[in-house]
């Protein structure tokens, strides 16, 4: 979801959605986010081969727990997947890269207290750049998870189209993991890197009670409103994504809009000085909260229309290199 507006979306943000059933809202092409906020998810409800529901997070963990649960009632599911890529999910509060809790331990939260059985899967761990993959992997061995078979090119051809303009940086790695691209690559504007490798495709299972039981979500289990659960987490991790959003805001709230250019490629000796074989430039034209590019409606829209932002696959940079003696340039999926 890229938008403009601090927070995450309620249902009272969208016009068009399919109650099939009390607390079960189905995002739709015919969806529209009510201005000024601005959304993604109608395009992906076209695009991708799977169904999309609204989790809105208005009534904290309680309310998604009546979510969930009525949509697992709906269409008959007997089990929970809850799906995280780069496993910061698995944080135990004080990890120093950690920068977005509130919404994975939500979730995680939520969906164990829904009394269904619960998988948590991890992919790709570290890919996010805040915690890193070992950090990630020692508590998955902790947790006694167990290694799924890895993703690979066949996973995602149904897919693939999607990270053309789609601005989502860890699952658009992973895709291009799943493909066979390796190397470094700079993540977030504060240019952390991440190393795509074979194991980057990697997916793990574990017991989702036994991950909250050990993360921040043990404590947001009673809360009743997103302000409640967000003032948990934030006592517990001593970070506020609400109030950085905000602030980011503000701070952009008076900046000229621009609208999305074609993809303008990093400069190869820029990126490979600080030890990178690429950029990851999302952030550049899309990054949550509104960049200098994207930070209004009408720019967005703008954007995911835009043929730079649909060349972007997920790499803006061209240097993201198959390792080995065979090297060459990253490129593009045609």
């Amino acid at each position: 979801m890229v938008d403009p507006l601090p927070g995450p979306r309620s249902a009272d943000d969208f016009a068009g959605l399919d109650c099939l059933a009390p607390g079960v809202l189905e995002v739709v092409p015919a969806t529209t986010a009510i201005a000024p906020a601005a959304s993604s998810l109608p395009r992906l409800s076209a695009e991708l081969p799977a169904r999309l529901l609204l989790l809105d997070p208005a009534d904290g963990v309680v309310g998604a727990t009546m979510q969930i649960r009525s949509a697992a009632e709906f269409f008959g599911a007997g089990e929970i997947a809850l799906v995280d890529v780069g496993g910061d999910v698995l944080t135990t509060g004080t990890d120093p890269g950690l920068r977005s809790p509130l919404a994975d331990q939500l979730a995680l939260a939520a969906c164990v207290c829904t009394g269904l059985p619960a998988r948590l899967l991890i992919a790709a761990p570290g890919i996010d750049g805040e915690i890193p993959a070992e950090t990630v992997l020692a508590r998955l061995r902790m947790l006694a998870a167990s290694e799924l078979p890895p993703l690979t090119e066949a996973h995602i051809g149904g897919i693939r189209d999607v990270f053309r303009w789609h601005p989502s940086e860890a699952s658009g790695l992973l895709a291009a993991a799943a493909s066979g691209r390796r190397g470094v690559v700079e993540v977030r504007d504060a240019g952390d890197q991440v190393t795509l490798t074979a194991a980057t495709a990697t997916v793990f299972s574990v017991n989702a009670k036994a991950a909250m039981e050990v993360t921040p979500a043990a404590q947001l289990t009673e809360s009743r409103s997103l302000t409640q659960a967000e003032s948990i987490v934030r006592g517990l991790t001593g970070i506020s994504e609400l109030r950085y959003e905000t602030k980011k805001a503000q701070r952009l709230r008076d900046r000229r809009v621009r609208s999305p250019k074609p993809i303008r490629f990093a400069d190869r000796r820029q990126v490979r000085s600080r030890g990178a074989h690429a950029r990851c430039g999302l952030h550049q034209h899309a990054s949550s909260l509104g960049t200098p590019r994207c930070d209004n409606p009408q720019s967005f829209r703008r954007a995911v229309r835009s043929p730079g932002i649909r060349e972007a696959w997920p790499l803006r940079a061209v240097h993201l290199s198959h390792h080995g003696p065979h090297s060459q340039s990253f490129r593009p999926p045609p």
